[in-house]
């Protein structure tokens, strides 16, 4: 790798562009990265809390162990024991209105035959129901995840609705189902389950998120030579020639030579900002799904919200722990020690509630999942990410561009939000980054 290459934003995408070029050439003098706060992570990024007197993260995050680019960069930054969760693939639910607790248990095999068993499937829910998945592979462009597994539709019952499908397309997309694009699962559904039980584990970071996804990742960038570059916020980027020339920070400018490369992997928003009038005519051109309907030169600007709550248990719990719910404020409860993180996604109409009645309501679900009693709040923390990640609609899923920016030969993108081919999520983090350093190569 000759040139060196400049990664502006240190987020999940940018550390896994730039761990991918290292692993690559060897040559961390070569790559460069800026980030404009004081710590990396981005949206994945943990902090210690005085309040609770732990680390917690900024925002909780499943993930399975079927995803392949996460399972790569772990390999690489060498933290692949960092995660854990069940040993096979096992989902606990807990339904809050009716007090019911079910599993749904994959198995281990490639053929999920203990499905056939009803104890290890969604109470009344029939075998073919489980099949629905199918559907969004003809799903069309614009058509919304509830239209497609329509509870009222081809034998799927609104029980089987209510209970999995419109738990987990929230979950993965965290879009309302009523909007949300149900072509936009298919790539999830294949990921994790078309190689049967053994990539649909369940899976958590076993610390934090920052132990696990960050600090490996930026301890293997400063021992094979990158720069790191922290709080330094970009201003003000200059083009000429179909070419970034300079990037202006803050406190200082930095010259982008001929052999250099730029890679952006912050948001859309800050991308049309800085660069927004040099491609203004082809940034558009051959992103994601829906790339006819798109608007030359605009980027997905909606988004939807995420509530995360950090509560404190009366006593530690012998095992981890996570558990779905449904008819309740909380989606997913994941439990280490005596904390309990609680994740809401799709968030919108709960964003304007005071963070005590969100914690109140949260701790009368965690009580009842865990069989605590009558037991007082105790010290919570609620977080709410307003632009946790982009709406995953048919009109914004059109908007998604691809890693290569037309006009410009020597500037990429990276993020979750550009047309990776799967939802926003950690996985579409760390594969555009892997697309991201490929490309670069690939330009050399």
């Amino acid at each position: 790798m000759t040139g060196r290459v400049h990664i502006v934003g240190a987020g999940l995408a940018g550390l896994a562009a730039a761990v991918a070029l290292l692993a690559k050439s060897q040559n961390g003098r070569n790559v460069s990265l800026y980030e404009s706060t004081s710590q990396a992570g981005g949206r994945c990024r943990s902090f210690h809390d005085d309040r609770l007197g732990r680390v917690i993260d900024n925002g909780n995050h499943l993930m399975l162990s079927g995803n392949r680019a996460l399972a790569k960069y772990l390999s690489r930054i060498g933290a692949v024991g960092r995660l854990d969760g069940p040993a096979s693939a096992r989902f606990d639910f807990y339904d809050y209105a009716s007090r019911e607790s079910w599993v749904l248990d994959l198995g281990s095999g490639v053929i999920p035959w203990s499905l056939m068993k009803g104890a290890n499937r969604v109470p009344a829910s029939g075998l073919s129901e489980y099949l629905a998945g199918l559907r969004t592979v003809w799903a069309g462009p614009k058509t919304s995840v509830e239209a497609c597994l329509n509870r009222q539709t081809g034998g799927i019952s609104s029980k089987m609705y209510e209970r999995l499908w419109h738990p987990l397309a929230t979950a993965i997309l965290n879009t309302d189902p009523a909007e949300a694009r149900a072509a936009s699962l298919w790539p999830v559904f294949r990921q994790a389950f078309a190689r049967g039980a053994k990539s649909c584990r369940p899976l958590i970071a076993r610390e934090s998120l920052s132990d696990a996804l960050i600090t490996p990742a930026i301890e293997y960038l400063q021992h094979r030579g990158a720069t790191l570059h922290f709080q330094h916020r970009l201003v003000s980027v200059d083009c000429n020639g179909g070419r970034v020339q300079a990037l202006s920070f803050k406190s200082h400018r930095v010259r982008v030579e001929p052999d250099d490369a730029v890679i952006f992997a912050v948001p859309p928003g800050m991308v049309s900002d800085m660069i927004g009038g040099m491609t203004s005519a082809t940034l558009s051109d051959g992103a994601g799904p829906g790339t006819d309907e798109a608007e030359p030169g605009k980027m997905p600007s909606e988004y939807r919200p995420i509530i995360n709550g950090h509560l404190v248990l009366p006593r530690k719990l012998d095992k981890l722990t996570i558990i779905g719910l449904t008819n309740a404020l909380s989606q997913w409860i994941f439990v280490r020690g005596d904390l309990a993180s609680v994740t809401i996604s799709a968030a919108g109409p709960y964003m304007d509630l005071t963070s005590q009645h969100i914690a109140g309501r949260l701790w009368s679900e965690i009580v009842a999942v865990l069989g605590l009693g009558d037991v007082p709040l105790g010290a919570y923390r609620i977080i709410r990410e307003k632009r946790a990640t982009i709406a995953q609609t048919p009109s914004q899923e059109a908007l998604r561009p691809p890693c290569l920016v037309p006009g410009a030969a020597n500037l990429f993108l990276a993020g979750d939000w550009t047309a990776t081919g799967l939802p926003a999520t950690i996985e579409g983090a760390i594969q555009s980054g892997h697309v991201a350093a490929q490309a670069v190569v690939e330009m050399r």
